[in-house]
């Protein structure tokens, strides 16, 4: 009997765990359904939304109602081809108004712009209204029209604060974040003059060399429209070189600025971090607006380099910085104004550095080549080219790719799109995120077996970190840096 009595009791916690087990099972089961449907009823939620916003986008911009300029086609072909200093300098003498310029770009823009899917949100009526102001101040009182960008319309990146407009950073869920009033960036911006008229497209989350997402779509390089426009400040690079803007402005984290300079053909200058404010972007996640000792730089994506001169002395001596209060400032940044004297000096020998590759990330033949007809050009302008070296380069990527994905699971793109379908050049970094920790490892000895050594080692680091690891990410990150810093590094010190 008391056999027995153990064996159903056995049988009884057999049972139990059978049900147990089952019941959990269910639940899973249909947490994950539930959790499934939900997904799907967001991202069909969002993706509406950003349908409904370019619509209206799309009419605002059909429904313009553009004045007759007449201009001859000369004329018009001298304001699309010239710089913004050259436009500034016909505006001074009058052989243009601030009006033409604005219609004859925004034409441009409701078109060609349009078709390259170059623009984001459009701020036209507000504009027409400021350059017919700055046209009658031209002709009644001259001597107040001040300001190194009086008069001149230019475009700005989707990311900037500019009154009645909306800031969407790419993502849907912000398609409804009307701007009330101008950040610190615009106010600068207009205390010089400029004119605002078209907001540019940018890239979902604004985190990778490309522009697209589901509110404005993917800009086209106006090269050749298989190519990309680079990100993610593409829009703007893609406005400028198409002739539907003079002067643009962005923003540089990773090369925001700099990839879609090159791969639209103008001019882009990324300033050192927090040499110009950011006061005045909208907050997109906290990864990237908190991420301290990789700060995000604000510059200029120019036609000619003396625009971007131009632009920096706007951005760093405009009177608005005197003006604005405290809560409109950027706490970390410590102004220093632009010295135009020293940025357009002209010695007659420079001594400039270059490299010609880095081991890590190999440039293409064409690349390489490129960086070799430069080199021979400026030796032959007298100029002395040394050679340098990035001896801790693969460190300091690896570093950068740690940096931003210590969250783990690729949390800033979840946290951004809020349920949004994330677009599909985030695919390799997702996965590589959602990666288990235990598991690097091996993939990182996996994938080097199969030729594949650099995505190893970048699988190997881009895990979460708990907050005593990403301590001493930053720890190595700031070593790295001095590293360059210290004489070590050959012809590093030469600059």
């Amino acid at each position: 009997m008391k056999h027995l009595s153990h064996s159903l009791s056995d049988m009884k916690l057999t049972t139990f765990l059978l049900y147990a087990a089952a019941t959990l099972f269910v639940i899973k089961l249909t947490s994950f359904i539930f959790s499934l449907i939900t997904s799907k009823a967001k991202a069909a939620k969002w993706a509406g939304l950003a349908k409904q916003k370019r619509s209206e986008r799309d009419s605002k911009i059909k429904n313009i109602n553009f004045p007759q300029l007449n201009i001859s086609s000369p004329l018009q072909e001298k304001i699309l081809n010239s710089d913004a200093c050259g436009l500034i300098q016909m505006l001074r003498s009058n052989e243009v108004t601030s009006e033409q310029i604005l219609v004859t770009y925004m034409q441009r823009a409701s078109t060609i712009g349009m078709d390259l899917e170059l623009l984001a949100d459009v701020n036209y009526e507000e504009a027409l209204a400021e350059a017919k102001r700055c046209d009658r101040l031209r002709k009644e009182n001259p001597s107040a029209c001040k300001g190194e960008l009086f008069g001149l319309p230019m475009s700005v990146k989707d990311c900037f604060q500019l009154k009645g407009t909306v800031c969407t950073g790419g993502m849907a869920c912000r398609v409804n974040d009307m701007t009330s009033e101008d950040g610190l960036l615009m106010k600068v911006l207009k205390g010089e003059g400029a004119i605002p008229y078209i907001k540019s497209n940018i890239t979902q989350v604004m985190m990778t060399g490309e522009t697209k997402n589901y509110i404005w779509g993917e800009a086209k390089n106006p090269w050749n429209k298989e190519r990309t426009v680079g990100g993610s400040s593409g829009g703007e690079g893609g406005l400028i070189a198409s002739r539907c803007s003079p002067l643009g402005i962005g923003n540089d984290i990773g090369g925001s600025i700099r990839i879609p300079a090159m791969s639209c053909g103008v001019g882009g200058f990324k300033p050192t971090a927090e040499r110009t404010s950011t006061a005045g972007t909208m907050k997109v996640v906290p990864l990237m607006d908190n991420l301290l000792n990789l700060r995000v730089a604000v510059g200029p994506i120019a036609k000619s380099v003396r625009d971007v001169n131009l632009v920096m002395k706007s951005l760093l001596n405009g009177s608005a910085h005197k003006t604005a209060e405290l809560r409109e400032r950027d706490a970390y940044h410590v102004r220093k104004e632009w010295n135009e004297e020293v940025a357009l000096s002209k010695p007659k020998q420079l001594r400039i550095g270059y490299f010609k590759a880095l081991e890590f990330c190999p440039p293409s033949p064409a690349n390489q080549r490129a960086v070799a007809e430069a080199v021979e050009a400026l030796k032959k302008q007298g100029h002395e080219l040394v050679e340098v070296e990035f001896p801790n380069s693969e460190e300091l990527i690896l570093i950068f790719i740690e940096l931003f994905s210590c969250e783990g699971n690729a949390q800033f793109l979840h946290d951004g799109c809020q349920g949004e379908k994330i677009i599909e050049v985030y695919d390799h970094a997702v996965a590589g995120a959602k990666l288990p920790n235990w598991l690097r490892g091996t993939m990182k000895v996996l994938l080097t077996a199969l030729g594949e050594g650099r995505s190893g080692k970048v699988a190997a680091v881009a895990g979460k970190k708990s907050a005593y690891e990403f301590l001493c990410l930053v720890e190595r990150h700031r070593e790295a840096i001095e590293y360059l810093g210290s004489g070590k590094t050959r012809n590093w010190m030469l600059f």
